[in-house]
């Protein structure tokens, strides 16, 4: 998936949900999460045998509404995450995944304009390896927590921890792999009423 079908898959989540959102007068307010981090260094399977990973990165958005339950916001998020294989780098080899995942958000406010958060996906991860023809589709789910801290009324700052991995081993072009990653990632949350 190309860098430009990920922010074109941005935009027609985006108008999804806004449109969805406008059927639902008890909804809150819409809001958009662009951020970015870090994906640790792990290890991820190729045909049963496992390989380390070194640090790489990770950038995602997303865009949600908060429901009428105080606390809980839905959202779509897509994500994309990768790194190079440990002792590979002359070759630069490494994977990817790419996820879009339906998203379940709850908040607990800590003190006014702080906030810590749960949140839970499920969806779809594309994985691949750079620059080849190898490449998978599977299930897959999202876990993360983290905190947010209001900047202004309608933008606040995020931090948080999220764990990405596929339910079982991608098919890629008949290579059996999975890349699970711990990412650690801050943002912007825009909040429209």
């Amino acid at each position: 998936m190309s860098r430009i079908s990920m922010v074109l898959a941005a935009v027609a989540m985006a108008a999804v949900v806004s449109t969805g959102a406008q059927a639902f007068d008890d909804f809150g307010g819409m809001f958009v999460d662009l951020y970015g981090g870090a994906a640790l260094p792990g290890v991820s399977s190729y045909d049963g045998t496992d390989y380390d990973m070194h640090w790489g990165g990770a950038i995602g958005a997303a865009v949600g509404v908060q429901t009428p339950v105080e606390g809980l916001a839905l959202k779509l998020d897509l994500m994309a995450s990768g790194a190079d294989y440990v002792g590979y780098e002359y070759y630069d080899i490494g994977v990817e995944n790419v996820s879009l995942m339906a998203v379940g958000e709850y908040a607990v406010p800590v003190t006014d304009g702080l906030e810590l958060y749960g949140s839970l996906g499920l969806g779809g991860v594309l994985v691949y390896y750079y620059d080849t023809d190898y490449s998978g589709v599977g299930a897959g789910y999202q876990a993360a927590l983290g905190g947010r801290a209001a900047l202004s009324e309608n933008v606040s700052l995020f931090g948080e921890v999220k764990y990405l991995s596929t339910f079982s081993d991608v098919d890629t072009n008949g290579y059996d792999i999975r890349y699970p990653t711990t990412n650690v990632l801050s943002g912007l949350r825009f909040s429209f009423d």
